[in-house]
């Protein structure tokens, strides 16, 4: 992926935007979104510093709050000079998609990428000092973007602009002077910019009235803090602030979200090696660890919630349900497998808060799905990913833990020797002798196999598998064939006088 960004001077990694940048100006009316009733709950929302998924990420978490309420708001505390483009434009449509009323405040600068996202709003309001603009793509080195790339980042922008700003009538306008060095951006007969630069606007400027009938050029009011705009908004005592800030948790989900094909690969390949060693102990301890971390990083993050937990446990309750109870059943486990893969796949879609049918704010909020292909696309690859770490870790294992004195310790001399190196991945026996017993030869079950187990041929102990069904502890047995780095074996009915 190329690292592109929007800056006058400042730089930030893929796809960061980066923009240069009293009179109160009332408030435009507008139906884009509904006004609430009574008390106001503005949820105030800071972005701050260099645009991250972090700032989505708390962005989300207020957005899944304010649809539970009626009255609900959202605003953004912007002063940023800019940051990620794809965070920019998934920021962008969150504060699309809410319903409610949206607002923005510039406490000092919404440059690049701010400027994007304070124009998704519905009402901007500037501190005296603020400014906004210099919206131009740059690469994350610095460099010029190539020329064909650049074209492309700049209609889509401008695009989504538009679609967000059917209701004022200069925005779109604006934010394409302040990203197009060589527009022409002229009002009622006055240039305020020329070819070769970029637009940046003081707050001043972007309250400044133009057309007929006159409306405020960018922001519609200027106020030195929150509150007043607020005041000036809904009334003195119209309006109610809820204050959210980034927590640690959700600073640390945005890093173990960019190794979440990771987090799942460790945990498939720590629970793989559990199950190929006796008894339950720290590879299958990792694994559900692991698996708890993907979980709980991604439900921080807003991207998982409690469903896609209980569909995994559930799913790990089918397989356990065929190994235990109903072995040879096949359904149960095929099932099981099926539900665990959607639960990885689902946790890893990125969903978007909102209503479900109704008019905005009437009754509980609900979610929305959206169920297109490039939903579930990037999720399938990770999970795809994961499974392949996975893989490379499970060969890397058979081929090299069995050798180490670690592996030792985890599978313990057995009286009558040890694991055979051809069913167990690598244990030695005790003489040395790697020769499986032959098929037809007769044993023991030592554990019950739920299909796979232990078994005990001419005094030593193997890895098995029942082909089909089950086979209980104490039952003879008999070796059928070899499969994998498994023996196959089959009941056989004791005699009786």
């Amino acid at each position: 992926m190329v690292a592109v960004m929007v800056a006058p001077g400042v730089l930030f990694p893929a796809w960061g935007l980066a923009l240069d940048g009293s009179n109160a100006v009332s408030p435009t009316g507008g139906d884009s979104a509904k006004k609430p009733q009574g008390v106001a709950e503005v949820f105030v929302i800071p972005i701050h510093g260099p645009i991250t998924p972090t700032q989505l990420y708390i962005l989300r978490r207020a957005v899944k709050e304010a649809i539970e309420l009626e009255n609900a708001v959202i605003l953004v505390d912007v002063d940023t000079p800019g940051g990620e483009v794809q965070t920019t434009l998934e920021i962008m449509e969150v504060l699309d998609r809410f319903e409610g009323e949206t607002i923005a405040f510039i406490r000092k600068e919404a440059v690049s990428a701010g400027s994007y996202i304070v124009s998704s709003t519905k009402d901007i309001y500037m501190a005296p000092a603020s400014v906004v603009g210099a919206a131009d793509v740059v690469m994350g080195t610095g460099n010029d973007v190539p020329e064909t790339m650049k074209r492309k980042i700049r209609s889509l922008l401008r695009a989504k602009v538009r679609a967000y700003n059917k209701e004022h009538p200069h925005r779109a306008k604006v934010v394409r002077a302040m990203m197009e060095d060589e527009y022409v951006l002229e009002m009622d007969g006055e240039v305020l910019k020329g070819e070769g630069e970029l637009l940046t606007l003081t707050a001043d400027e972007a309250v400044k009235p133009y057309g007929d009938p006159p409306s405020p050029l960018f922001a519609v009011g200027i106020y030195p803090e929150i509150e007043d705009a607020l005041a000036a908004h809904f009334g003195k005592s119209g309006y109610h602030i809820r204050n959210f800030e980034i927590t640690w948790s959700e600073d640390l989900a945005h890093q173990l979200n960019l190794i979440a094909p990771i987090l799942l690969g460790l945990a498939v390949l720590g629970l793989f090696i559990e199950f190929k060693t006796p008894g339950f102990g720290v590879f299958g301890i990792l694994g559900l660890v692991f698996f708890a971390i993907f979980f709980a990083s991604h439900f921080v993050a807003g991207l998982a919630g409690h469903e896609e937990v209980i569909v995994f446990l559930v799913g790990v309750g089918l397989i356990l349900l065929e190994l235990f109870v109903l072995p040879g059943t096949i359904f149960p486990a095929m099932l099981g497998a099926v539900l665990i893969l959607g639960s990885l796949v689902y946790a890893l879609a990125d969903y978007w808060p909102g209503q479900m049918g109704g008019t905005p704010f009437e009754g509980q909020g609900k979610q929305v799905f959206d169920f297109t292909v490039e939903t579930f696309l990037k999720p399938l690859v990770q999970v795809l990913q994961a499974f392949l770490i996975a893989g490379f870790g499970a060969l890397m294992a058979v081929q090299f833990l069995p050798k180490t004195g670690f592996w030792n310790q985890l599978v313990l001399d057995k009286v009558s020797g040890r694991l055979d190196p051809l069913v167990t991945a690598g244990g030695q026996s005790s003489n040395q002798d790697t020769e499986l017993p032959a098929p037809g030869m007769m044993g023991v079950a030592i554990t019950d196999l739920f299909p796979s187990g232990e078994i005990e041929v001419n005094g030593k102990r193997y890895q098995a598998r029942v082909v089909l069904g089950s086979i209980r502890r104490s039952r003879d047995i008999k070796v059928s064939g070899k499969q994998d780095f498994t023996l196959l074996v089959e009941e056989v009915e004791r005699a009786e006088a």
